[in-house]
């Protein structure tokens, strides 16, 4: 894992990329299989610091669940989660550093759209734990969390993926 350059783990807000940088990044990423989706969300926890991460997975019901002990999401971010190109990352202008695992936006996006996602996240420095709900890619619902996060982190559920992908889904169910 390449060192961090001091403070570059500090909370960055979420922002549109410079479009520039946006077609350097776009990418086909499209969310096809559970396992990947696991991947993608470990990613994001690695890049928000975390050093423990916690995950579960349910394959016959095509969910799965990432809780991580990262920076934590801030409420005001909470509206761009899940979005194209909306990162904490790359605010620079330069897509290389720091280096990170994650999708530059586009991996949470595509699995937004792929199934039902609930963030609940505690950014540093703040006391509150905050949530939201997307579907098809729609943010449907941002408040505060019913159960408070003891610390700083992000948990990401993930249920019903791929619900708008029939054929996707049934050709995963069929390979076994």
């Amino acid at each position: 894992m390449p060192a961090w350059p001091a403070g570059a783990m500090d909370v960055a807000s979420l922002a549109a990329m410079n479009p520039a940088i946006q077609g350097a990044l776009r990418s086909s990423v499209a969310i096809s299989s559970l396992w990947q989706a696991v991947e993608e969300c470990i990613s994001n926890s690695l890049d928000a610091g975390a050093d423990e991460v916690h995950v579960e997975v349910n394959a016959a019901e095509f969910s799965l669940k990432v809780a991580d002990n990262g920076v934590g999401v801030p409420l005001a971010d909470l509206q761009l989660l899940g979005t194209r190109h909306a990162t904490s990352k790359c605010q620079s202008g330069a897509a290389s550093w720091p280096p990170t695992l994650g999708g530059h936006g586009e991996a949470l996006a595509a699995l937004c759209e792929a199934a039902v996602v609930e963030v609940s996240s505690r950014a540093r420095g703040c006391f509150e734990t905050y949530t939201c709900l997307l579907r098809g890619g729609a943010l449907l619902k941002t408040g505060l969390a019913l159960e408070q996060r003891p610390r700083p982190g992000t948990t990401l559920v993930v249920r019903d993926l791929l619900y708008n992908r029939p054929v996707a889904r049934k050709a995963i169910v069929n390979a076994g």
